[in-house]
């Protein structure tokens, strides 16, 4: 392609924050130079890092121009570390990389082509293929849930199914992405909820963009750092400035109130979450689907039981059941409540197990039919969302 229909196409931006990532990185960076589409800035940041990192990036630079480095003096974090990224990028759209992914030839390419035809859409994220510590393909992917589409994701992100940060390009709007509080917890679901908020729409592109590394150090491996982080987001935005949003969007009361309840469950305000639950229960019962009225009594099964109304709790998860007899999270907390109410070992082992049988690499449930095999009933635990409506399903689950 010559350098005059190069520079007629828009430029994109990558932006690759590193941190200790030698192992990883050079994969990483060539995929990204040997994407189809030329007209693309590499904004590497190495974030205060020990390792070599820097010299691969130096490295890099000498074969091509477009690759950029900065480093950080001190640790100050993935998120702020883009933030600085986006600060110094040029492009009209941002990719999100991390330093152990790789990106696929068509990347650029597709989402554009996304872009293009809808200005309100803001962010789009895409499947991945699952590949391990040594780059091989393990059969896994995560794959967009199929419940879950252009039409209810942005409801569905305040129910905590969030995005797959690795997979996001989004329109470099630094009105947002540059705000004082901005980028100060987590990136990926910061940003989906700022974009919402501001009028964008997600867009779910059900390719395979990118390849997504499981190895032992990557951050986004911890679920209680991902969690505690999503959690410092959500507890910045009013639940009438969601519900505002919401409405403009068209979504109908009962949902809504659903995905406050379920929000504020989430930010530990119980009581708040219960109150808007049963505020869905009791809005158009009648014309209430299967699906809705299997998550209110799912989360009213939740908050009765974080408020300590264990008979109450197992009443709506036994609604819950009568709706759906196959979903593990809910077949988990059965079991948990079968034992703590009625001391029933055998037939909580059972449920727990077959919760198991469904979903293999569910943590909650192996880690409780260890506990219950062990004698530790007191450390039980159920599982607070409903597993089998994430926006990403982990698929073809290697054990």
């Amino acid at each position: 392609m010559s350098r005059k229909m190069v520079n007629s196409l828009e430029l994109v931006s990558f932006i690759i924050p590193i941190y200790n990532n030698e192992k990883f990185l050079k994969e990483a960076i060539e995929s990204i130079i040997s994407i189809n589409y030329r007209n693309i800035e590499i904004i590497a940041i190495d974030d205060g890092g020990i390792d070599n990192s820097a010299n691969i990036i130096k490295q890099f630079q000498i074969r091509d121009n477009r690759i950029k480095f900065f480093k950080n003096e001190k640790n100050i974090g993935t998120a702020r570390t883009l933030k600085k990224g986006i600060e110094l990028s040029r492009g009209k759209y941002v990719f999100l990389a991390a330093a152990d992914d790789v990106s696929l030839p068509d990347r650029v390419e597709k989402c554009l082509n996304i872009f293009k035809h809808n200005s309100k859409i803001g962010i789009i994220a895409s499947n991945a293929i699952i590949i391990d510590e040594n780059g091989r393909e393990t059969g896994e992917v995560f794959a967009i849930n199929n419940d879950i589409h252009n039409g209810n994701v942005c409801i569905e992100q305040f129910k905590r199914n969030y995005c797959l940060g690795a997979t996001m390009a989004i329109v470099n709007d630094k009105s947002i992405l540059l705000k004082e509080e901005m980028l100060e917890y987590i990136d990926d679901y910061e940003i989906s909820i700022e974009y919402i908020l501001n009028g964008y729409n997600i867009f779910l592109c059900r390719d395979y963009l990118v390849k997504y590394r499981m190895h032992n150090t990557n951050q986004s491996n911890n679920s209680r750092v991902i969690s505690d982080k999503a959690k410092s987001v959500l507890k910045k935005y009013q639940d009438k400035v969601i519900t505002d949003n919401l409405k403009s969007r068209g979504y109908k009361d009962r949902e809504i109130f659903v995905a406050l309840g379920v929000s504020n469950l989430f930010k530990d305000n119980i009581k708040s979450g219960h109150k808007y639950l049963l505020m869905a229960y009791e809005t158009d019962y009648e014309t209430c689907s299967k699906k809705i009225l299997f998550e209110i009594n799912f989360y009213l099964g939740v908050s009765y039981y974080k408020l300590g109304k264990l008979n109450e709790s197992l009443e709506r998860f036994r609604l819950a059941f009568k709706i759906d007899k196959y979903d593990p999270s809910l077949l988990n907390n059965l079991g948990v409540l079968e034992i703590l109410l009625y001391s029933n070992i055998e037939a909580s082992k059972e449920i727990i197990a077959s919760a198991l049988t469904i979903y293999p690499g569910y943590v909650d449930a192996r880690n409780n039919l260890n506990n219950i095999l062990q004698g530790k009933i007191d450390i039980l635990k159920i599982t607070e969302r409903i597993l089998d409506v994430q926006l990403y399903k982990r698929e073809k689950y290697i054990v």
